[in-house]
Order: C-alpha cells, then sequence, then structure tokens
C-alpha cells in the first residue's frame, strides 16, 4: 500500500511550481488530489501531466466565491466516491477568517500560521 492510499488533498497552486510538484508527488504515493489555478489552460495541462485520480477547479484562493465553488466541487466529488471529508468543519472556519489546515494525524482541523498555498488532506 503506498503512503498516501486513500488520502484526498486540495492544492490551490496546483498548476505549476511546487503545487504542481505537491499534487504529481501525491498521487505517485496514492491520494486523489484537486488542484486548483486561475489559469484554465495551465490546469487543463496540469491535469493531463498528473494523468489520473485528480479534478482541475478553475479559480482564486482569494476569491470567497471560488473557494465556496471549490468547496461544492470537492464535497459532491467525494459525495459521489463514497468518502467523507473533515470539508464541512474547514469551511466554517475559512468563512470566519480562521486558518484551515486539516491535520491527517488527528483527522480533523489544526491551526497553522496562514499560508499562499495550501495542501490541506481531507481524508
Amino acid at each position: 500500500m503506498s503512503k498516501l492510499e486513500g488520502k484526498v488533498a486540495v492544492i490551490t497552486g496546483g498548476s505549476s511550481g511546487i503545487g504542481l510538484a505537491t499534487a504529481k508527488r501525491f498521487v505517485e504515493e496514492g491520494a486523489y488530489v484537486f488542484i486548483t489555478g486561475r489559469r484554465q489552460a495551465e490546469l487543463d495541462k496540469a491535469k493531463a501531466l498528473i494523468g489520473k485520480n485528480v479534478t482541475a477547479v478553475q479559480g482564486d484562493a482569494s476569491v470567497l466565491e471560488d473557494v465556496d465553488r471549490l468547496y461544492r466541487v470537492v464535497k459532491e466529488t467525494m459525495r459521489r466516491r463514497g468518502e467523507g471529508t473533515g470539508l464541512d468543519h474547514a469551511h466554517e472556519r475559512f468563512h470566519r477568517g480562521q486558518s484551515v489546515h486539516l491535520d491527517p494525524s488527528s483527522g480533523g482541523p489544526a491551526n497553522h500560521p496562514p499560508s499562499t498555498g495550501m495542501a490541506a488532506p481531507l481524508t
């Protein structure tokens, strides 16, 4: 079994650079990833490069409406896959302006300083 088998991650800025490298590595280790980015063409290239176990969601992590859409896509995709997440609690915290990272060791949210990108294991 791979290190991240059965895990799910949301990676902002996943269409290039460190975000793309992280998404590729997570998938290689067995995770399902959601990548976000502002440019659809770059997301499409990244999705093709990653190849499997990836959903690309266009949006800007600093725009609340885009984050809400990402939340809905992740939640619906996970529902269809028959998997649960800590996403509802994380979404509420985000709307209250609190930093959100999910701690895989405890299965729940943990407070950490905000970052420009996020790789949040959801399961």
